[in-house]
């Protein structure tokens, strides 16, 4: 799965989100997936996980972003992105 999405916190990460959770979700229930960026940014990915761990594991975005720094402490989702997932459905 490619996602275009660039790092900008004008950036609507909700138009992915769902698409993207549901992608995660259904590679996990048939093994395991393997979720990254080419550009090795680690706000985009940050931002996906933290909300993948917050539907899942009925995180707030602070304790799921923790959850995710314990794995990769270098994690660094926007500002603009995280206020999004905080609003996802």
């Amino acid at each position: 799965m490619v996602v275009p999405l660039r790092d900008t916190e004008s950036e609507d990460l909700l138009d992915y989100l769902d698409v993207c959770l549901d992608f995660i979700d259904r590679s996990r229930q048939e093994g395991s997936v393997l979720v990254h960026c080419f550009a090795g940014n680690l706000s985009r990915i940050a931002a996906n996980i933290t909300a993948y761990l917050m539907r899942t594991e009925e995180l707030s975005h602070e304790d799921a972003l923790e959850s995710l720094r314990q794995s990769c402490e270098f994690v660094c989702p926007n500002d603009g992105f995280l206020d999004q997932v905080d609003i996802m459905p």
